[in-house]
């Protein structure tokens, strides 16, 4: 069993278990007891992300993001219609389907979906208490690319991962055939762990705004 440390940055963003990220806010927050929206996992090349996507789609933005908030935290869901998939480990969608993108809007890191994109979407089911029965980038940033015309992929910020210079959407079958989804089982705190090292957080927090 792989275990994996999630830890807190920024707003709620999750770190993931592949390349853990070093934070500053050290603090552990759960992946399915607790706000689990766009944990961040952090690959290094779009073969290392296929390689963990159980779900890769091209979809339509319908709406624009719906902010809402979930214990003082900016949440926003937007409805995706599928076009195409590439990958849907558990065959639970069709072409034509309506889904629901939850995103945290933290800068870069998670660009919002904007109405009437073409999106290329490397997801998974968001579990967790925000909201029921709706998906979440893999990687924020790293598993969202708008779609051209001509079926190139572009990345959505500046950050770009190495493979995806000059890939399109043609490529993507032939990508994901050599990089096959691999799931992952997580070690995954209990409540308490989570609150004790919250609280362990604040306090640090605090310490350290005294000291400024």
């Amino acid at each position: 069993m792989k275990k994996c440390l999630i830890a807190l940055v920024t707003v709620i963003t999750l770190v993931g278990c592949n390349n853990i990220i070093q934070s500053s806010n050290p603090a552990k927050a759960p992946s399915q007891q607790g706000v689990d929206a766009n944990p961040s996992e952090v690959f290094a090349d779009m073969n290392e992300l296929a390689q963990n996507t159980p779900i890769v789609i091209v979809g339509q933005v319908k709406t624009e993001g719906k902010a809402f908030d979930y214990k003082g935290i900016n949440f926003y869901e937007s409805t995706i219609q599928i076009k195409d998939i590439y990958r849907d480990h558990g065959n639970s969608l069709s072409k034509g389907d309506r889904i629901t993108l939850l995103q945290n809007d933290v800068g870069e890191l998670d660009p919002l979906v904007k109405k009437n994109e073409k999106v290329l979407f490397f997801l998974k089911n968001y579990e967790g208490p925000v909201i029921d029965d709706a998906y979440r980038f893999m990687g924020l940033y790293q598993g969202h690319y708008k779609v051209k015309k001509d079926g190139e992929i572009v990345a959505v910020g500046s950050k770009k991962l190495e493979g995806v210079e000059g890939l399109l959407t043609s490529d993507l079958n032939a990508m994901l055939e050599d990089s096959p989804y691999v799931p992952i089982e997580l070690d995954v705190m209990t409540a308490e762990e989570i609150e004790k090292a919250n609280e362990e957080e604040r306090k640090l927090k605090e310490e350290h705004d005294n000291n400024n």
